[in-house]
């Protein structure tokens, strides 16, 4: 199940601020140069200073994009991704993502101070935000962390970061039903 989600396609854009995109990567290579450093001389001063975040690079986790926003989704491959804000120890919560077992990636914010977490669905088009807000009940009430409710829409972008010990399951499920209620 993970080798096929890290070859889904993801859209890559030069900034927040750019609308049309610069590439089109593999999930699995965008969070391989998370993990690696690729953009670790870019991110590291945006832990001190939260305003440089505006310069680095975005990608859209859900899929391709021929234009950021939803008029401009080409394909969405099912994956939900949660903006969790203000951790106190991100490490803490990545190592409860790891026993969450339909979570297959979760990393730090460029900030430092925030978890991505990235769950394959079922979802489609038409029903994204009721599955979205299904996943991000279920993780707060597994975590006790909610989502950052901004960071909520198909076509949101997410930043990208540097986090040596970024999280990538080596088999997960695909979030369900079942999992909305808190075993």
């Amino acid at each position: 199940m993970i080798r096929q989600i890290l070859l889904y396609p993801v859209s890559t854009f030069l900034s927040i601020k750019t609308k049309e995109p610069d590439g089109c990567f593999p999930l699995g290579e965008i969070l391989e140069r998370i993990r690696s450093g690729f953009w670790k001389d870019e991110v590291l001063p945006c832990r001190e200073d939260k305003e440089l975040k505006t310069r680095l690079p975005v990608f859209t986790p859900t899929g391709i994009f021929r234009v950021r926003g939803i008029a401009g989704m080409e394909e969405y491959n099912g994956l939900v991704c949660l903006d969790i804000d203000n951790v106190p120890d991100p490490v803490g919560l990545k190592e409860t993502c790891n026993q969450i077992p339909w979570v297959c990636a979760a990393f730090v914010t460029p900030g430092g101070q925030g978890v991505k977490v990235i769950i394959p669905t079922e979802a489609h088009p038409e029903n994204y935000r009721l599955v979205e807000e299904e996943v991000a009940q279920a993780f707060q009430a597994l975590t006790g962390y909610e989502r950052d409710r901004r960071c909520k829409d198909i076509s949101r972008i997410q930043y990208v970061s540097y986090d040596p010990d970024l999280l990538i399951r080596e088999s997960c499920r695909v979030f369900g039903n079942a999992d909305y209620v808190r075993v």
